[in-house]
């Protein structure tokens, strides 16, 4: 998988296909362009808008690109346009979909293999080999499913990484909302805008402070930030946050574990497979979530490690 970056140039439009064509950095890219909700962070209150529209990528745009290589075309799983503020990521519905119908097969293979029977030993063997070769086979592409939503999961993680931008300098124009919880000011004649913060914000005109977050077009969108001068730090994260958010998902989790293991006495076999049916569906849709989250955590912290080592 490869990172690339730069500005979009010969922008042109796959007709039919939802995906269009561009020269990025010397290379021939393929991206899908589709509607989105996007996050406007321009509110006064420190509130964000939802806004949905369409959100295209045009010639003179500042992207970052990861995907892999077809036919000497970089196929995007995951990009962001710094110039007008937006991230995609390839959809793994129907890889989850897929893999989840690969595993149900898995498992019934398996189960049929055990139930094999014969009184002639040679036709009873093959009856059993056959039916766990196939689940052995349906298992491989679970795994391949799962290896594809992970990979598209930490493409994301990648372009919102390099996304990230350090800046460092002497607070002007601070201009705090009412609660605090946001701040939009000046840092060497860059625009930063610092909004949903778990904790009050403390930097005032003349301190020196330390930002890291993501670009949207000439505005820094603060993840985290230090006022040096007053020895305080911000981040849009807290560990209790984080505590609470990790028991809830342990919590979502262990319900289908539950049901996967309730014998079930006194249920029909219908209802104890679809039962065991619903419990898997649950558990993977719960396990995608988490590994969302579990890559957003990860952005987080580099971004809250950028904040620490830029103040050193």
């Amino acid at each position: 998988m490869e990172l690339i970056s730069g500005i979009a140039r010969n922008v042109r439009d796959s007709p039919g296909t939802g995906t269009i064509n561009l020269d990025l950095g010397g290379r021939q890219v393929r991206l899908v362009q589709r509607a989105h909700e996007r996050l406007d962070q321009g509110d006064q209150n420190g509130e964000d808008l939802v806004l949905a529209d369409q959100q295209e990528v045009r010639d003179g745009d500042d992207l970052i690109v990861t995907g892999t290589e077809e036919a000497g075309i970089i196929v995007g799983y995951a990009y962001r346009n710094i110039t007008q503020g937006f991230s995609w990521r390839a959809s793994c519905k129907n890889d989850a979909f897929q893999g989840l119908l690969a595993l149900f097969l898995s498992i019934g293979a398996v189960w049929y293999g055990f139930e094999a029977g014969g009184e002639i030993p040679l036709f009873f063997w093959i009856h059993r080999v056959t039916f766990f070769a196939l689940a052995l086979l349906f298992a491989a592409g679970t795994i391949t499913y799962a290896i594809i939503i992970v990979e598209r999961f930490s493409a994301a993680f990648r372009v919102n990484r390099a996304a990230l931008e350090t800046l460092q300098g002497i607070a002007r124009n601070v201009r705090p909302s009412v609660d605090r919880f946001g701040a939009y000011l000046d840092i060497d004649a860059s625009r930063v805008e610092l909004l949903l913060m778990p904790r009050k914000i403390v930097i005032d005109d003349d301190d020196e402070v330390v930002v890291v977050g993501q670009r949207v077009g000439a505005v820094l969108a603060g993840m985290g930030y230090r006022n040096v001068t007053r020895g305080v730090v911000g981040r849009n994260w807290t560990p209790v946050g984080l505590m609470w958010t990790l028991l809830w998902m342990g919590a979502w989790l262990a319900l289908p574990i539950a049901l996967l293991w309730f014998r079930g006495d006194g249920m029909d076999d219908f209802d104890l497979v679809f039962g065991r049916a619903l419990a898997l569906v649950f558990l993977t849709a719960t396990l995608v979530f988490a590994l969302e989250r579990f890559f957003r955590w990860r952005l987080d912290l580099e971004a809250w490690r950028r904040v620490r080592a830029g103040a050193q």
